[in-house]
């Protein structure tokens, strides 16, 4: 239920600007691993792995976007007089 709520969490906190996009996962898969788990040690950690793997995932996709925009501009830059 974690994954659930963590992307129900994800859905909503886009109407809270980032703010919303960082805490939305975790406490939407917080409030998924409430309902079926009263351990709160269990819970907190699910959503906190969560969190965790929100924005590893966020933090790889921006550096991949980082190389490839470099990639562009030094091919770019190589190609100029094509272009202008």
């Amino acid at each position: 239920m974690g994954i659930i709520g963590s992307g129900m969490g994800l859905l909503i906190g886009f109407f809270f600007g980032p703010i919303g996009l960082i805490l939305g996962p975790f406490v939407g898969a917080l409030a998924g691993e409430l309902t079926q788990s009263s351990d709160m040690r269990k819970v907190l950690q699910a959503a906190f792995g969560s969190l965790v793997g929100f924005l590893a995932g966020t933090m790889m996709k921006f550096t991949l976007a980082l190389v490839y925009l470099i990639l562009f501009v030094n091919i770019f830059w190589k190609h100029k007089e094509l272009f202008f």
